[in-house]
């Protein structure tokens, strides 16, 4: 079977299949939910980086770390010791500042990226059926899309 060329007006993304998907989920992002995210997960990033690289400093080369206090995590090496002092050369030893960076970082990423594509609506979902989309118009407004909706596709052999 030849692969078709599948696109959907007003929205961008395209997919060759030879399957016949007929249906689409198309939504914009919602940068403002999509930067809460972000800032957030940047945070719990740099908090975890910087717990991991703490532990590492605070023991010899040769001790094991045991995360739960009984099975063996890790044992540290002078591969990870030199990771760790980089780490801590180029963000520094205050994990508040480290945290505020990082969430800087991010809310400027997202920023760019609400910049270049707002009002953009991508295909989110391929579907073989219109029931099969709305099924998953639920799981599309939970995240961070907004005016999500089923959409037909256009189908080019």
């Amino acid at each position: 079977m030849k692969a078709a060329k599948h696109t959907v007006l007003n929205a961008v993304g395209t997919r060759s299949s030879p399957r016949t998907y007929t249906h689409a989920v198309v939504g914009e992002v919602d940068y403002a939910r999509k930067a809460v995210w972000t800032i957030a997960d940047a945070a719990y990033r740099a908090n975890d980086e910087f717990e991991y690289f703490t532990i590492i400093t605070a023991r010899p080369v040769g001790a094991t770390y045991y995360a739960n206090g009984s099975s063996p995590h890790f044992t540290i090496s002078d591969n990870m010791k030199a990771e760790a002092a980089k780490w801590f050369a180029k963000h520094g030893t205050e994990l508040a500042a480290i945290v505020a960076a990082r969430k800087a970082q991010a809310a400027a990423e997202v920023e760019a990226l609400r910049a270049k594509n707002e009002g953009a609506a991508f295909v989110l979902q391929w579907s073989m059926s219109a029931g099969n989309a709305s099924k998953a118009l639920g799981t599309w407004t939970k995240r961070h899309y907004k005016n999500v909706r089923v959409a037909e596709v256009i189908r080019k052999a």
